[in-house]
């Protein structure tokens, strides 16, 4: 049996039981309205900026009573920003609108940057402040074309002047010809890949920060000179710019995005139908729709172009002889084969009806020493008589013509059958020939009963001929 005594402790304990919840009911909703007391927004204006350490947002916040929707005035607000950029002021008091602003300034790191604000304001009637901390990011945007070219990769501050060199794509990597045995030059041939091409250069693009979903990136081109593949080797499924100016891509669509970020790095440049250059530009738009950054890559398109293309054979019969010619960079200029007209020598002086053997200038009295043997000195005789040049050029880009000497002096008499195993080559210098745009210095050769070609002026050593030593102007 319960005593009244248990009873009415029991009782007791019931209401008691009955009232917590109710004040923690009372404590719950008091609470939310505190904390729901104050409204703050914070925005950017523009939510994207260059990654150049000036460019700026601006960041406003606007602190808001949530019953009345009224701005609250005097509520101190302090703007946070994380690793990258700056922002001044650092600390503001919202005005009568309940606004405070600050700048955000970028610097040259691109990234998405959150920039906080620490917002304090006074609770009326209560005596105390609340204080609310909220977040927005600004994207800090940098987008860089890179490029490489014959010489290696294109360092910034050259991009675009001079800018990069590549070849016109002129040769016939895959050595097919034409009904009449001409080659095809791989310039035209798009539709299928081109086996063995080698004369496209790469070019990427890097977008930073990587995770962007929005805006557009576009690449484009300033004429017909340039066109840009997904593969060096070209083919129909490749093709980015080449019937069009551009190739823009929508960072907002899914398959888009995924088409940019599977072809930025391994894009290439191909010079088409035309010798000269060519502005590519990528650029990144981000939503507000102004060009927000972009870069440029001059693209110079060089080739041997006053001659003829070699046809198959000739390509492989002369790069036997001569492994260092590379293609696009050397042409026939003389379809002659075989022509015992006239030799090197007599090329390098500009003669096209005699052939010079080493005896014929020793024993010259205008040019040599008519001893019997053939030595360098013989040669500049030669040079002197014929066009007034002795062997005073600082190297091939200063000399009219260059001499490959032999390594010795050969005494023909004795020996008429053991000439020396390399060596007695000229070659005279193509001032009328502009190919290279200043890049490459042009030489033509008569390679003895063969075609005369044109040709980059050290493209023929490590072979019979040996190096140039002597160099005449």
């Amino acid at each position: 049996m319960i005593n009244n005594t248990k009873r009415s402790r029991l009782a007791n304990h019931s209401r008691i039981y009955r009232i917590i919840p109710l004040m923690l009911f009372i404590i719950v909703f008091w609470n939310s309205k505190v904390f729901a007391y104050f409204l703050v927004d914070i925005e950017s204006d523009p939510k994207y900026i260059k990654a150049n350490g000036t460019s700026t947002s601006t960041i406003t916040a606007t602190v808001t009573i949530a019953q009345t929707g009224e701005p609250k005035a005097g509520a101190l607000v302090i703007f946070m920003v994380g690793d990258y950029g700056s922002v001044d002021p650092v600390v503001e008091t919202t005005d009568e609108y309940g606004k405070a602003q600050t700048t955000f300034t970028s610097d040259t790191t691109p990234a998405w940057v959150p920039i906080s604000v620490q917002v304090t304001a006074s609770m009326p009637g209560w005596g105390y402040s609340l204080t609310y901390i909220r977040t927005i990011y600004v994207c800090m945007v940098k987008i860089n074309l890179q490029a490489s070219d014959l010489f290696g990769s294109v360092e910034e501050a050259v991009e675009e002047n001079p800018g990069a060199y590549i070849h016109r794509n002129i040769d016939n990597d895959n050595a097919n010809t034409d009904g009449n045995g001409s080659p095809i030059n791989d310039e035209t041939e798009d539709t299928l890949s081109v086996e063995n091409e080698n004369d496209l250069n790469s070019i990427s693009i890097d977008l930073q920060p990587a995770d962007i979903y929005e805006g557009t990136v576009k690449i484009w081109r300033t004429n017909t000179k340039a066109r840009v593949w997904s593969d060096s080797g070209k083919g129909a499924a490749n093709a980015v710019v080449t019937d069009s100016t551009y190739k823009m891509w929508r960072l907002y669509d899914e398959t888009e995005r995924s088409d940019f970020n599977d072809k930025k790095s391994h894009l290439f440049v191909e010079g088409y139908l035309d010798v000269g250059n060519t502005l590519l530009t990528a650029e990144f738009r981000p939503p507000e729709g102004a060009v927000l950054d972009y870069d440029r890559v001059k693209c110079n398109f060089i080739a041997a172009t006053c001659g003829d293309q070699p046809t198959p054979d000739q390509r492989i019969r002369f790069e036997q002889e001569f492994p260092n010619l590379i293609h696009c960079e050397w042409s026939i200029t003389d379809q002659g084969y075989p022509n015992d007209a006239y030799n090197c020598i007599a090329w390098s002086v500009g003669e096209s009806d005699i052939w010079y053997d080493p005896e014929d200038i020793d024993q010259n009295p205008n040019w040599g020493d008519q001893d019997g043997v053939f030595e360098t000195s013989d040669m500049d005789g030669f040079y002197l008589d014929k066009k007034g040049w002795s062997p005073v050029a600082n190297g091939p880009s200063d000399a009219q013509a260059m001499y490959y000497p032999y390594p010795n002096d050969w005494n023909y008499t004795q020996f008429p059958l053991s000439p020396p195993s390399t060596g007695y080559h000229g070659a005279k210098r193509e001032t009328d020939c502009t190919d290279g745009a200043g890049k490459w210095i042009m030489y033509g050769s008569k390679c003895g009963p063969w075609e005369k070609i044109e040709h980059v002026w050290d493209q023929l050593n490590d072979s019979s001929y040996g190096e140039p030593s002597r160099f005449y102007k």
